[in-house]
């Protein structure tokens, strides 16, 4: 490594020539046996490393013969070219030259002065840096609180849309155990950094510098040369944290909310796990202000539920708390300040950092089981696949349709999330949360909370965008449960209603030409619905002709309802033949709408049409759309008597 002179501090020059100085008066007294060592090699071993920049250990360790030698010759004065064939014979390099003593030098024939002088430099460099022990032992100084008039202390602080309540936030009972059970390195590997004791701070702006300097910075000297602290923008991330750690694949390994102490006002006699449990019977989980605890908690919780992460951080600074996901179930760490000493807050960090390196990911629903190989087709379409939560989701259409899946109000996930929300309330019996949603595609619906573990899910009958679809045990019947992550795709939420509403407005038609509907709701940010099930997806190629005009009438019975399925598909079109003639059920209503015009109507039965392979037309296709509706005039969306 060259020395690099121009980039040395001023601070760091002075600091290694005092060192080196104080180096050269010891080696000047230094007797060893058969060998003198002359002041002025010492003199000279001084002058050429006085304004260098001393390697870091961890550098030195990376060091192959080759570096070392170069590196030698340009520090240490009468490193000869014999030496450095010593040096590769026996194959010397970085890592063995800090662990070497002078004697071990001199057993490979260099000779003692020399032998002294590399070994008193491989010492100086282990004592010009920390090891991880002493990185962790480090307190990290306070910040000063300022109020000024012309700052609002929480401008900083956004309404995220990918808020979501967790359905039990828990003390995390064994993270001090864990962080006990980290046991840092006491090897002399990372260069010295400078804290700032001069913060002051009013705004969560100021914090995110203080933060950086003091904590962030410094744990950046225990992570690998791939990792990173840094905004949210530095890789792809779903919503903005305000602080994440990642690697450079990229991949996103926990998340950080920082949050002034006006935006989380606890203090030691109240502390977050109460307050947001008081907090819940105090606000609507929707309109929670923003200074409250509940508002904290749902946006740490949304940022790891929509990223799949396990771990993150919620931290004023002044106290950090640290957090581990498990579906809908938070866990919360005791509040450790800036100034702990057992543990201190770096240690707890760096316990965090390791376990999100170990396994950073939380499964977005429960375990699925293994598909075996001679189960049903896919009630889903297996070539569907998850997009960006950030960006507008498409789904490929089927044979000849060629329509694409899209967000109908053309919106963003955020802008789909605040239209129409009309607020939740408890039932009294039971105590469970009740939802009643206006829906952009002309549907009201209201749901409730389910039990997930109610379900004794089997195999998988298949999955598709927006979730999977189990075979499962319930209440002694077999039924189908299809399970949406709103954690992870909380533009998804719309869609899963909407699918709600349609089977409550089909309510005469279960069991004639949709599945029956047995029940729906949220299980924390899970959706949940379960139906019959009805038959296999369609296979047109062993329909006789009377069979395809069948299917053609029971979509013209949904049509006349005001009822737009959307999204005709093979897949949607489950067929069970009877010894009595066949079942025909339409399915995944996640993308129908009501209030349609005529065109609309017309349009979908020729599609069907072409599906089936019918290129004539059809008796039923008269009853392709609602009396009532007209090319200039939708429908009311009002079932037709």
């Amino acid at each position: 490594m060259s020395k690099d002179k121009g980039k040395a501090t001023d601070t760091g020059a002075a600091s290694m020539s005092r060192t080196v100085s104080l180096l050269a008066n010891d080696m000047a007294d230094l007797e060893v046996p058969g060998s003198s060592i002359e002041a002025s090699s010492s003199s000279a071993f001084a002058s050429s490393s006085a304004g260098a920049v001393l390697p870091t250990v961890a550098e030195v360790r990376s060091w192959d013969v080759n570096k070392t030698i170069e590196h030698l010759e340009e520090t240490i004065e009468n490193f000869t070219r014999q030496n450095a064939v010593t040096f590769r014979k026996n194959k010397i390099d970085g890592y063995a030259c800090l662990a070497m003593t002078v004697q071990d030098f001199s057993r490979y024939g260099v000779g003692a002065g020399l032998a002294t002088r590399i070994a008193n430099y491989a010492k100086m460099i282990k004592q010009e840096c920390l090891s991880e022990l002493d990185v962790l032992s480090l307190i990290p100084p306070g910040v000063t609180y300022v109020h000024r008039s012309d700052r609002n202390p929480s401008a900083t602080t956004t309404r995220s849309v990918f808020r979501r309540t967790p359905m039990e936030v828990v003390e995390w009972d064994d993270f001090l155990e864990k962080v006990a059970s980290y046991v840092p390195s006491d090897i002399p590997m990372y260069k010295k950094k400078d804290f700032d004791e001069s913060y002051h701070v009013s705004t969560e702006s100021d914090l995110y510098s203080a933060l950086d300097q003091n904590v962030y910075k410094m744990l950046e000297l225990l992570a690998s040369s791939r990792e990173r602290f840094g905004s949210h923008n530095a890789i792809e991330t779903k919503g903005e944290p305000d602080r994440i750690f990642y690697n450079d694949d990229p991949l996103l390994l926990l998340v950080i909310e920082v949050k002034t102490k006006y935006t989380l006002p606890i203090n030691d006699d109240n502390d977050l796990i109460r307050k947001f449990n008081e907090d819940t019977q105090v606000y609507d989980q929707n309109l929670a202000p923003i200074n409250s605890t509940l508002y904290q908690v749902q946006q740490i919780f949304g940022y790891l539920s929509c990223n799949c992460l396990q771990y993150g951080v919620l931290t004023t600074y002044e106290q950090t708390w640290f957090l581990k996901r498990d579906l809908g179930k938070l866990y919360m760490s005791p509040a450790i300040r800036y100034n702990d000493q057992d543990p201190t807050l770096f240690h707890c960090y760096a316990c965090i950092m390791e376990l999100a390196r170990r396994d950073h990911s939380n499964p977005s629903a429960p375990p699925s089981p293994t598909q075996p190989d001679n189960s049903p087709s896919n009630h889903g379409d297996p070539n569907d696949s998850d997009h960006n939560s950030q960006k507008k989701c498409k789904r490929g259409g089927d044979d000849s349709s060629g329509s694409k899946r899209k967000h109908r109000d053309g919106g963003s996930s955020e802008s789909k999330q605040k239209k129409g929300r009309q607020g939740s309330r408890r039932s009294k019996q039971s105590g469970r949360r009740v939802i009643t949603r206006q829906l952009s595609t002309g549907f009201s619906v209201t749901v409730g909370e389910v039990y997930l573990p109610e379900f004794g899910c089997q195999d998988i009958l298949g999955e598709g965008r927006s979730g999977k679809v189990f075979r499962a045990d319930w209440q002694g019947e077999t039924v189908a449960v299809k399970i949406c992550d709103l954690y992870q795709h909380p533009e998804y939420e719309e869609e899963v209603l909407t699918e709600v509403a349609v089977y409550d407005a089909l309510r005469d038609l279960q069991g004639l030409c949709i599945p029956h509907f047995k029940l729906a709701g949220y299980y924390g940010g899970i959706f949940v619905i379960a139906t019959e099930i009805a038959g296999f997806p369609l296979d047109v190629d062993k329909l006789s002709h009377h069979e395809r005009l069948e299917i053609l009438d029971k979509l013209s019975l949904i049509h006349m309802h005001g009822i737009l399925h959307n999204d005709i598909r093979r897949s949607n079109i489950l067929v069970h033949h009877l010894n009595d003639g066949m079942k025909v059920c339409f399915i995944d209503f996640a993308m129908s709408k009501r209030g349609c015009k005529k065109s609309e109507f017309k349009h979908e039965m020729i599609q069907l049409e072409k599906l089936l392979g019918l290129s004539v037309a059809c008796q039923s296709k008269k009853l392709c759309c609602p009396k009532h509706t007209t090319e200039e005039q939708p429908s009311s969306g009002m079932p037709q008597k």
